[in-house]
């Protein structure tokens, strides 16, 4: 699916980032994904075929803007 794309990011969080914000009250389905392992029961499997198609990392911690600006170049 990689070659319906210009461009694919892998957005990097950290773990207890990512948990505070799924558990944001916030968010339409609180905890949508986690189960009792981790915060999100795919993030590994997707982040190790990230590395293996070498697709470039950005820190999700980073604002939209910011994320933005990176993804814009």
């Amino acid at each position: 699916m990689f070659e319906l794309f210009d461009k694919v990011y892998f957005l990097k969080i950290d773990p207890e980032l990512q948990m505070e914000r799924l558990k944001s009250p916030l968010r339409p389905n609180p905890l949508m994904g986690a189960n009792d392992n981790g915060p999100v029961v795919w993030g590994a499997w997707l982040e190790q075929m990230a590395r293996e198609k070498n697709i470039p990392f950005i820190d999700a911690s980073k604002t939209p803007m910011q994320i933005h600006e990176i993804i814009s170049q």
